[in-house]
């Protein structure tokens, strides 16, 4: 299969029910708090990335595994709205409705993922096939660690010219060690500060970079919230700013940043205008409450861009 062919991408990963709340302050500990429910939204990291790259016009699987209770139907419904293709879905009715808990404080928040025991994730045929077709595979950790072999598998994928994209958060791997083993398998590397942090140990940041090149993969990209992104590459390490805009809620704005610098990647664009485009699709997505506030028209983001600043200019 030539580059041609894969003109498609694989978000391999959950999808879930998000439960808003918001407070006035966040308790200390041992504090009873009063807070307001506010309406329950369908979310999921790797679902709100595969949103968004297919508001981009990017063809998008989920690949997931669900039970068949009504809240399924509702998840459905949404992914299609969002015409993220379903096919691929899998599904077991002894299984929990996965759900998020989402705490919201002037903006900020404050995420519980409600920890459902499930049963490893074994592909059919036709997943396998489609999975080998893919440009990119998009997911996390724990997703690849459902998987049946996970690294048998996506060795094999790689040798069929399968790219990986993965988005490392600090709870999803326990040390080095553990984190180390399913980068070694990844060509583009997500990592948000704190997950950053965690890798590094007492180690110099720019050791940290170095060394996770050499691992595998051929991008490494750390998001920093307001302060934007860094961009590590084997030729250029470089910072890009974020964009100067009132914080209405963060959920979804990793995601946001991960999938559009990813559609950059895929349209050819160079790393550092993927990067400037990511940061004003992740500044739009904090405008508004609720995890798929990223999904927005390429034109939107582009005239964002033209008419904001960036907050370190």
């Amino acid at each position: 299969m030539n580059d041609q062919d894969r003109r498609y991408i694989i978000a391999l990963g959950k999808v879930c029910v998000d439960e808003y709340y918001e407070a006035n302050s966040w308790p200390n500990i041992g504090e009873k708090k009063l807070v307001k429910p506010m309406k329950k939204m369908i979310g999921g990291m790797i679902a709100n990335a595969a949103c968004v790259l297919s508001g981009y016009k990017v063809k998008t699987y989920l690949l997931d595994l669900l039970n068949d209770s009504t809240t399924t139907t509702e998840i459905i419904e949404d992914l299609n709205k969002y015409n993220v293709d379903t096919s691929l879905l899998l599904y077991d009715s002894s299984i929990a409705d996965s759900k998020c808990i989402i705490f919201l404080v002037g903006g900020e928040r404050v995420i519980f993922v409600v920890d459902d025991k499930r049963p490893g994730i074994r592909l059919n045929k036709e997943q396998l096939k489609m999975l080998a077709g893919a440009e990119y595979i998009y997911t996390t950790i724990p997703d690849l660690k459902e998987l049946e072999q996970p690294f048998e598998l996506i060795s094999q994928l790689k040798s069929k010219g399968v790219k990986l994209a993965i988005d490392v958060e600090a709870d999803s791997f326990i040390d080095r060690n553990d984190a180390e083993a399913y980068i070694a398998l990844t060509d583009v590397l997500f990592l948000n500060q704190r997950a950053f942090d965690k890798y590094c140990g007492a180690q110099h940041y720019a050791e940290t970079l170095e060394d996770l090149l050499s691992v595998g993969p051929r991008i490494v990209v750390v998001t920093r919230g307001a302060d934007g992104c860094l961009v590590k590459t084997s030729k250029q390490e470089f910072t890009s700013p974020a964009y100067d805009v009132k914080v209405i809620d963060t959920t979804g704005a990793g995601d946001t940043f991960n999938s559009t610098f990813l559609y950059g990647i895929l349209s050819g664009w160079d790393e550092c205008k993927s990067a400037q485009f990511a940061n004003g699709a992740a500044a739009l997505a904090i405008a508004e409450i609720g995890p798929r506030g990223g999904v927005r028209p390429i034109v939107e983001i582009e005239d964002f861009i033209r008419k904001n600043t960036l907050s370190k200019e």
